[in-house]
């Protein structure tokens, strides 16, 4: 709903007079959302919206996600699945940085840094490990689309809290 909010809020004031060639060209935005994960104790949903202003030179995509413990019925934050102090912002930034190059044969933006930090907020649970979703431009030309990168259990396993929500998970996954 926030975003719905702020999408309508964008354009402040009387309607622009458009020329002829923008004419039946709207602004949208639109949503979906996939359920990547779920279990009697966990769910891990994928959030995507498309906006569009007229004018611009396309659309915009993004992520939001919601991993959620129905146990407690708490939403999960990265850190609750990481021991204290186990640098594993920095882990799994370098390994989706690797895994980035591989999927991509050029340079990737010059803020490709920040902006992987930044994708760790839209991550998701799989059965194989934690899926990191970049939006459409967020470190590669837009040409490349939207980008994830899937950190299997076992590059992490020496970081993850025993007793975090994802622990049978990985388990299960012989990690």
């Amino acid at each position: 709903m926030k975003e719905i909010k702020d999408f309508k809020g964008f354009r402040h004031g009387p309607p622009e007079k458009r020329p002829a060639h923008w004419e039946d060209v709207f602004d949208y935005v639109s949503g979906s959302y996939d359920v990547i994960y779920a279990t009697d104790d966990l769910i891990s949903i994928r959030f995507t919206a498309d906006t569009y202003g007229w004018g611009a030179a396309h659309a915009v995509q993004f992520y939001r996600v919601i991993n959620f413990d129905l146990k407690t019925g708490r939403p999960v934050n990265l850190s609750r699945l990481f021991k204290p102090r186990s640098n594993y912002v920095q882990t799994l930034s370098a390994y989706c940085y690797d895994d980035l190059k591989k999927q991509i044969n050029y340079v990737l933006e010059d803020n490709f840094e920040r902006e992987i930090k930044n994708a760790l907020q839209n991550w998701n649970v799989t059965e194989k490990g934690l899926l990191i979703n970049f939006e459409e431009c967020q470190v590669a030309g837009c040409a490349a689309h939207e980008l994830e990168v899937v950190v299997p259990y076992i590059e992490i396993k020496e970081m993850l809290a025993p007793s975090s929500v994802i622990s049978s998970i990985t388990q299960a996954a012989q990690v």
